[in-house]
């Protein structure tokens, strides 16, 4: 599966009370900036977000999956990207908040 044009405009329309928003397409998927900071990446229609020490316990607390992958060696592996649940992102307040708490 490969990420649509059609939720990369719904996810930056729920982000555009956001200044400098924007999205870049790479490695079959698209990178998410606020200005020329990365935070998101979008895989396969679901939204990633950055964890660090200041945001991760709210991301963990909406029981979110981090990002992994498997190599061309076979191994599992993660990122510091956690999977942004569909109700948070239907929820344009609690949306704006976790990526204003996460740049």
């Amino acid at each position: 599966m490969s990420t649509s044009d059609g939720f990369i405009e719904y996810l930056l329309d729920q982000m555009s009370e956001i200044d400098g928003i924007r999205s870049r397409k790479m490695f079959g998927g698209y990178g998410i900036y606020k200005h020329s900071i990365i935070f998101g990446i979008v895989v396969d229609e679901v939204f990633y977000i950055k964890g660090h020490d200041q945001n991760i316990a709210l991301i963990k607390s909406l029981n979110s999956q981090p990002f992994s992958y498997t190599n061309k060696n076979g191994k599992l592996v993660s990122m510091r990207y956690w999977a942004v649940p569909v109700d948070t992102l239907e929820d344009r307040e609690q949306l704006l908040s976790l990526i204003e708490q996460s740049v």
